[in-house]
C-alpha cells in the first residue's frame, strides 16, 4: 500500500508543477497583451496629436503658383502633358 500512496503524492507534485508552469505562461501572455494594448494606445494618441488641436482652427493651404491641370503642358518643360510626364 505505501507504494500507491507514494505514487499519488508524486502525481500531485507533478500536477502542482504543471499548474505553476501554466500560471507562469498565463501571466507571461497577459503581460504581452498588456504591452500590446499600451503600444496601441500610444499609437492612437500620436495619431490624434497629429490631427491638431481643436482649439486652433486650421489655416487653408495657399499655393504660390496656379494648380497644374492634368491636360496642361508639364511645368518641367518636356512638352508632354502633365498626366503623361510628372503627374504619372
Amino acid at each position: 500500500m505505501p507504494e500507491r500512496e507514494d505514487a499519488r503524492v508524486a502525481d500531485e507534485d507533478v500536477e502542482g508543477d504543471d499548474d505553476r508552469d501554466l500560471d507562469e505562461r498565463v501571466e507571461k501572455v497577459g503581460l504581452e497583451v498588456a504591452r500590446d494594448l499600451e503600444a496601441e494606445q500610444r499609437r492612437r494618441r500620436v495619431v490624434l496629436n497629429r490631427a491638431g488641436d481643436d482649439d486652433q482652427p486650421q489655416k487653408p493651404v495657399v499655393r504660390d503658383e496656379a494648380k497644374v491641370g492634368r491636360n496642361d503642358p508639364c511645368p518641367c518643360g518636356s512638352g508632354k502633358k502633365y498626366k503623361k510626364c510628372c503627374g504619372a
